[in-house]
């Protein structure tokens, strides 16, 4: 998106009740988009966290296990993630997070939201049909408002492909063309130490994701 907008954005993993507001202070008057992600480890943090970023477009990425012992269920912990949107025009997310789909559709609070889904159903704004894993690339086939198209990105790894499509379907609600949205796919580039896939000797990949801490990475 920076092709066509002065973007900010959170340098790093900057998502923090520290982190958030330090990446909101880098925005000045000449951005017209900024992206900034939000994290939290116990109740009561999100609601801080939507006062200082005060997003229009909420983007829900996933649900892991990070920081479970802070909340009762996983449905709280759903729930709390998503205060951060209750003023957003929009909410996108992948419809078959099962859980994450069953709190939105649910909690009396987000019933109202409107929603830009994606997922394998063609119920969803954005289908994604069929995924094939090439050597070093994943190519996405996908239909938007009944037309099909593919897109391929330069990763292969399951939570490349998830965060792509969650991009792929940011820019289709912004009114981008497929064409465009393959074109500036193929320019992403990997984020260092995350998943990164380096040649090692002897047939042998070295995959260095040193970045994350959590214990599923």
């Amino acid at each position: 998106l920076s092709q066509d907008h002065t973007m900010a954005f959170s340098p790093k993993s900057y998502n923090s009740q520290i982190g958030v507001p330090l990446s909101v202070w880098q925005m000045n008057e000449n951005n017209d988009l900024a992206v900034f992600e939000a994290g939290i480890s116990m109740t009561g943090e999100m609601d801080h966290l939507r006062h200082v970023i005060q997003p229009t477009i909420g983007i829900f990425t996933n649900i892991g296990q990070a920081h479970d012992e802070n909340f009762l269920t996983r449905y709280q912990k759903i729930a709390e993630k998503l205060l951060l949107f209750t003023q957003c025009e929009v909410l996108i997310f992948c419809a078959d997070h099962k859980d994450i789909y069953a709190v939105v559709a649910e909690n009396e609070r987000f019933k109202e939201m409107n929603r830009f889904t994606w997922g394998s159903s063609e119920n969803n704004a954005i289908q994604l049909k069929e995924t094939v894993l090439n050597d070093h690339s994943t190519s996405l086939h996908i239909c938007h408002e009944g037309q099909d198209s593919v897109v391929e990105i330069p990763f292969i790894d399951r939570a490349s492909i998830e965060n792509a499509m969650q991009c792929i379907t940011l820019m289709f609600y912004l009114g981008y063309s497929a064409e465009t949205i393959a074109e500036r796919c193929l320019s992403l580039v990997h984020v260092e130490m995350r998943l990164e896939m380096n040649e090692g000797i002897n047939n042998c990949l070295l995959i260095n994701d040193s970045y994350s801490l959590d214990l599923n990475s």
